[in-house]
């Protein structure tokens, strides 16, 4: 019987998570906690992102600090649409290129992997999920000492929804200094040896969970965005073994 993902999450997040959150009193309605998950395939509809996520060549997660309120959304999975700012352009730069890499061997350029019509193909049609660690729904910034406190207090949550996708790829944005990649390396997967591929490498890997741990910028991150594409794509041509 095939699995339904965002399904799993929603039980999850209903009968567990969102509960214990009331009852900590780190939310007082549900309109706070965000949704997270497998990005809606078709975009913003649905009902064939887990089939997609079990053929995808690449599982891939984007670990992210929180929701942010101002996109007037708490579902990170109802994204159809690139927006104006950099966080959209530069996740759909990412996800192309990744693609681009599994698929076709191909590292795209930076002018291909921005071009407009392959970013919205991107973002629509590819399957790959968000999670935020910080389930409280914040608002244009939140401290890296904010989402240290947040990950220490729910990190068995966090390990929950990330093992109910068991993503191959996760890519952790943002963070002073890496943060983001700290946080996941020495807290959701305390137990685990994460060994760095590469001496100056992004990317770091663990045999045992099969699973590696990528060092990214943000995707809002103000940053040329030819160092936010170039910082991961570097290493994830030879980790891929091109």
């Amino acid at each position: 019987m095939n699995r339904d993902y965002n399904k799993e999450l929603d039980d999850f997040y209903d009968n567990v998570y969102r509960p214990c959150m009331k009852e900590n009193g780190d939310i007082s309605f549900d309109s706070e906690f965000g949704i997270d998950g497998l990005l809606k395939r078709p975009a913003g509809i649905g009902g064939k992102e887990s089939e997609l996520w079990d053929k995808s060549p690449l599982k891939v997660v984007l670990l992210l600090k929180d929701k942010n309120a101002n996109d007037s959304c708490i579902d990170s999975r109802s994204y159809k649409d690139i927006n104006n700012n950099s966080f959209g352009k530069n996740i759909a730069a990412w996800i192309y290129a990744i693609f681009q890499i599994c698929n076709n061997k191909i590292v795209p350029s930076i002018q291909e992997a921005y071009d407009y019509n392959n970013q919205i193909k991107a973002f629509r049609e590819k399957p790959y999920a968000i999670i935020n660690v910080k389930k409280k729904v914040g608002k244009g910034s939140v401290t890296d000492k904010v989402v240290k406190d947040y990950v220490e207090k729910y990190k068995e949550y966090i390990r929950k929804e990330l093992d109910i996708l068991n993503p191959d790829l996760i890519l952790c944005c943002g963070g002073r200094n890496g943060r983001m990649f700290e946080l996941a390396q020495k807290n959701i997967y305390a137990e685990y040896s994460f060994e760095q591929i590469a001496t100056n490498s992004s990317i770091y890997y663990c045999k045992e969970a099969n699973l590696s741990l990528l060092r990214a910028y943000h995707p809002s991150a103000h940053k040329k965005k030819e160092d936010i594409y170039w910082n991961i794509m570097d290493d994830l041509k030879n980790f891929l073994f091109l």
